[in-house]
């Protein structure tokens, strides 16, 4: 008889890899806005900003958002002035915030979070200090479009904010420095190869196969969940043992699954990604001597 008769599942090949939290800062590159940076369509439309200044963050993390928040400090008198629009490594464009055509947005200075989730609009008609405390512990505001758009991008590469004042000889201001902050999961991998010690097997007679996981990147992957349910007629002889080589960990338990179970999961195992890292589940596995369990 065939060891792998019927339904075999790997569940952790569709298991997100754990979601992390991804901050990247851009400080010490201050800018002045005043009429070398004026905007031309504060509605960024085809005419977009004919100078402006741009500041980057390099991403160097492979991760799918989920949630992507910024932070904005800036000292601009009548602040409804600025524009703010942030471009992703793959192109995706938002105008975060678009200068103000109606006569408000007068108050001082930016310093918040732009997050969709937030209570209120970003422009709550009272000036910001720029001053400790920044972003969200100062507070949070909606972006005038929303950061959902990068939603389910990979984030890796070079992130680009750009600024431009939409009345330089009016009012003018100095940009000084921006967060991008990510909720994500991030990229792995993961491979499994299962070896039977025999390709048949006799029933009553005790028979055993190994599970391999291991990683090709290009990120460590934690959190993840390794499950097996076995064929019909055949139980485990034993409770699963697991055993990690190099940067990788099991769940945390000493064995999985318990004698006479159809099959065992680990549901917080770890392996870190490239050559040399990896798990190995042995299963014990006593197949039925009664025909009509399979």
């Amino acid at each position: 008889m065939c060891i792998f008769c019927g339904l075999l599942l790997i569940t952790f090949l569709t298991t997100p890899v754990q979601a992390a939290t991804f901050s990247y800062d851009n400080t010490g590159q201050p800018g002045t806005l005043d009429t070398n940076v004026s905007c031309t369509d504060p509605d960024g439309g085809a005419g977009a900003a004919v100078a402006n200044i741009e500041r980057t963050f390099n991403v160097d993390t492979h991760f799918i958002i989920n949630d992507l928040d910024v932070g904005f400090n800036v000292t601009h008198t009548w602040r409804g002035d600025v524009e703010l629009t942030l471009i992703s490594p793959l192109g995706t464009s938002v105008i975060l915030l678009i200068p103000d055509t109606t006569g408000t947005g007068s108050e001082d200075n930016w310093d918040l979070a732009l997050d969709d989730a937030a209570a209120g609009p970003a422009d709550n008609d009272i000036a910001d200090t720029t001053a400790a405390p920044n972003f969200a512990a100062d507070r949070s505001g909606q972006p005038d479009n929303p950061l959902s758009a990068f939603n389910n991008e990979n984030a890796f590469g070079t992130w680009t904010i750009r600024m431009c004042d939409k009345y330089p000889t009016s009012d003018n201001g100095t940009y000084n420095f921006s967060q991008l902050l990510f909720d994500g999961n991030p990229i792995a991998d993961l491979a499994i190869n299962k070896v039977s010690s025999s390709a048949t097997y006799t029933p009553g007679l005790v028979m055993t196969y190994t599970l391999t996981v291991t990683n090709n990147g290009p990120e460590n992957a934690s959190g993840i969940t390794v499950a097996d349910n076995l064929p019909s007629g055949l139980t485990l002889n034993s409770p699963v043992t697991c055993s990690a080589i190099g940067s990788a960990s099991c769940g945390g338990t000493a064995t999985y699954g318990v004698t006479g179970g159809t099959g065992f999961s680990d549901t917080a195992a770890s392996v870190d990604a490239g050559p040399g890292n990896s798990l190995t589940y042995t299963v014990e596995v006593l197949p039925s001597t009664n025909m009509a369990d399979y």
